[in-house]
């Protein structure tokens, strides 16, 4: 077996080797094709991280009427800390609402010199264990917060909701974009794969003539051309990582960067070497499906010219 499947290998390199500016053209080709499929699949898999990095800083913050009396502040903080989700509960006046306001705008806090703290609401900011930090708990406990006898001490609940429905709602765009994508790179590698075998069988024609009249089976006529298609196919991804790799340490020459959102920080990582080792497997079973097709196109047009 091991003996066979060296013979294999070596004819798919012999006939590789053969055409190799028809080779380099194909997996160059390849290669771009795959590289823009590989930049979806980072934007998408960045979105995620951000998506999920949200969902686990974000507190949930319920702002409370002017008339609320402290007696009934102080029994709501109670029963909402004693939630088994919650891991601290933290009552903010107006005072201390409006100095925190101040300092997040810096420099420019001169701009609301003159609004009092009786702007701005008293609050509770609920913050959850660790493994609560979801945007599914926070929805829950936001519902439960509406669903309390003491709603009528709340004015709004909050917990980035507008912000999380907006990252879904780019997340789903680029998952859409990602499988037409997907669809459109997989026919062209098909497309390239196939020719490119063609072209070999072509060349090789005499030699699988006297295959299949020495009693080769069509098996072993097939091998060597599955190889060479996988081989196009995990080749065309590698071009397909190192141009990508080679744009991201461009953009990102320190390695840590991110692209500022009006919804947030979206951090701009590399690839996972999961994600780049199933493009490359991908394409590789594309190619041998590419291969299969132009194979059988051409024994079929074979047997049918004997």
């Amino acid at each position: 077996m091991l003996i066979r499947l060296r013979y294999f290998v070596r004819q798919a390199v012999g006939s590789m080797r053969q055409s190799p500016w028809i080779q380099l053209v194909a997996v160059s080709t390849i290669g771009i094709s795959l590289m823009v499929l590989g930049a979806f699949l980072m934007v998408l898999d960045n979105v995620d991280a951000l998506s999920r990095a949200w969902g686990q800083s974000v507190r949930l913050v319920a702002f409370l009427k002017e008339d609320v009396p402290a007696p009934e502040r102080a029994a709501l903080e109670r029963l909402v800390a004693g939630w088994p989700e919650v891991a601290v509960v933290t009552v903010r006046s107006p005072e201390e609402a409006l100095a925190e306001f101040k300092a997040e705008l810096g420099g420019d806090a001169a701009l609301i010199e003159g609004i009092g703290p009786e702007l701005m609401p008293a609050s509770l900011e609920i913050g959850l264990w660790p493994e609560h930090r979801s945007e599914a708990t926070l929805a829950a406990l936001a519902e439960r917060l509406r669903a309390l006898p003491a709603m009528d001490s709340i004015d709004d609940i909050a917990y980035g909701q507008d912000i999380l429905e907006r990252l879904r709602g780019f997340r789903d765009i680029l998952r859409l974009a990602g499988l037409v994508v997907t669809g459109l790179v997989a026919l062209a590698v098909i497309f390239i794969v196939s020719n490119t075998v063609r072209l070999a069988m072509f060349a090789r024609r005499e030699e699988i003539e006297i295959m299949h009249l020495v009693g080769a089976t069509e098996g072993f006529i097939r091998a060597p051309f599955y190889i060479e298609g996988a081989a196009q196919g995990v080749l065309g991804a590698g071009v397909a990582t190192a141009l990508l790799y080679a744009v991201w340490r461009f953009l990102v020459p320190d390695g840590d960067a991110a692209l500022r959102l009006d919804f947030g920080r979206l951090p701009f990582e590399f690839l996972s070497f999961t994600v780049a080792a199933a493009i490359a497997g991908g394409a590789g079973l594309v190619g041998v499906l590419a291969s299969h097709f132009s194979v059988s196109a051409f024994l079929r047009n074979r047997s049918g010219a004997a």
